[in-house]
């Protein structure tokens, strides 16, 4: 659930990487509202989208668009070169 999610980051400050998709059922908050609500809660949140190709146009440019079918191993590098670039909260926060 992506309110159970934004809870759940804005109680653990060490949170860098947030990895979502961009569909959800009908009256359930979509992943880019999700990302657009934590870069203004928790700026410097990095996002990653993972997702049918069909749903990028809907992220908006918000952060890193993964399409399904996805290896596992992309997504980890992905999270990893995001942690490394320093985008995302720094670990003091």
């Amino acid at each position: 659930d992506p309110v159970h999610a934004l809870d759940a980051i804005e109680a653990e400050s060490r949170v860098r990487v947030l990895v979502t998709g961009v569909q959800f059922p009908p009256g359930v908050l979509n992943g880019a509202a999700l990302a657009r609500m934590l870069r203004f809660r928790k700026a410097g949140i990095a996002v990653v989208f993972v997702a049918p190709p069909e749903d990028y146009r809907h992220i908006d440019e918000l952060g890193e668009f993964l399409a399904l079918p996805l290896e596992h191993e992309v997504l980890a590098e992905t999270v990893e070169r995001l942690m490394q670039s320093g985008e995302g909260p720094s670990q003091q926060d």
